[in-house]
């Protein structure tokens, strides 16, 4: 597994910076003491079991860290301190003085402005999300795939076809059908992907046609 992560500083009125440098890891606990104790870093991770590790190994090597996500989470209902640094996130648009790495899931990635400095902030990448749709349907992380060009746009196969994932902007018809032909089990797409509702629902109505056993998810 990767950890995509870019250690800068940017101006105050950044809001968002790309990274390509990855940084392989097989323990959370030595990657985070890579990190520069002194800054300030936002971090997203999709699952809240993997927020609270986090929040938990930072916090024991010395980073104070907290971890919000959605305040209608019932089943995972966030505390007092939780929903405090939330508020006062949504109400300051800066990560507050007392904490120095705010983790985040996906409620928060297009809730929430930060427009303080941010020293560190890992981006999502394909892989991310890729790695994500494997967690999520329990996949394991160790079988091959590979990635392709198909008309301009990535395509990545797990597992000869065990899922086929493309995270483009507005993908062209052509490249879904082909996708659709190869009949993976699972097939992920972001929401993006699709410059409209019925783009979406065409998505759909291909894979009935052409695969009409593959799983189908949009994030």
């Amino acid at each position: 597994m990767a950890c995509p992560t870019k250690m800068i500083t940017v101006d105050p009125d950044v809001r968002h910076f790309e990274t390509r440098q990855v940084i392989p890891y097989t323990n959370i606990h030595l990657l985070l003491c890579q990190l520069d104790f002194t800054k300030k870093g936002l971090v997203y991770t999709g699952h809240i079991s993997r927020m609270q590790l986090l929040e938990k190994t930072a916090n024991r090597i010395g980073i104070r860290a907290i971890a919000i996500w959605s305040i209608n989470n019932t089943e995972h209902p966030m505390n007092d301190e939780q929903k405090r640094v939330r508020d006062y996130i949504l109400s300051h648009a800066a990560l507050p003085d007392e904490y120095d790495m705010v983790i985040i899931n996906a409620s928060s990635e297009t809730s929430i402005n930060i427009f303080s400095p941010i020293d560190y902030k890992p981006d999502r990448t394909d892989l991310d999300l890729l790695f994500g749709c494997l967690l999520e349907w329990g996949l394991p992380l160790s079988l091959p795939y590979t990635s392709e060009a198909i008309e301009g746009c990535t395509v990545h196969t797990y597992n000869d076809g065990d899922l086929i994932a493309c995270f483009d902007e507005n993908i062209p018809d052509s490249v879904i059908k082909t996708i659709a032909k190869r009949q993976p089990l699972r097939a992920v797409f972001r929401d993006s992907s699709f410059a409209s509702s019925p783009s979406k629902i065409n998505v759909g109505e291909v894979f009935k046609l052409l695969a009409p056993d593959t799983r189908v998810k949009v994030i």
